[in-house]
């Protein structure tokens, strides 16, 4: 299973961070990186917070099963997943 870390730190930040990881030789989680934390609030609303716990500890799951857990249109939770957590 791995952890996805959501953080807020200028690309060089991360850049440094990834490089010192790679030379201790460490194996990196999935992460999302939002410049500041007004573009991380803009991104991760409510509906997509609640979507983030819908996944969290499932393993893959299709687009039906989150949205079933999370009482949304299928539609919506595909375009939410596509859009902000794939494209950035």
């Amino acid at each position: 299973m791995s952890t996805l870390i959501i953080d807020v730190a200028s690309e060089d930040e991360a850049l440094a961070q990834a490089i010192a990881a790679i030379e201790r030789n460490e194996p990196q989680p999935p992460r999302y990186l939002s410049c500041s934390q007004e573009d991380l609030l803009d991104t991760l609303t409510g509906n997509r917070f609640a979507l983030l716990k819908a996944l969290a500890g499932a393993g893959p799951l299709g687009v039906r099963e989150p949205a079933r857990r999370t009482g949304r249109d299928v539609r919506v939770v595909h375009a939410d997943a596509k859009e902000r957590f794939t494209s950035k």
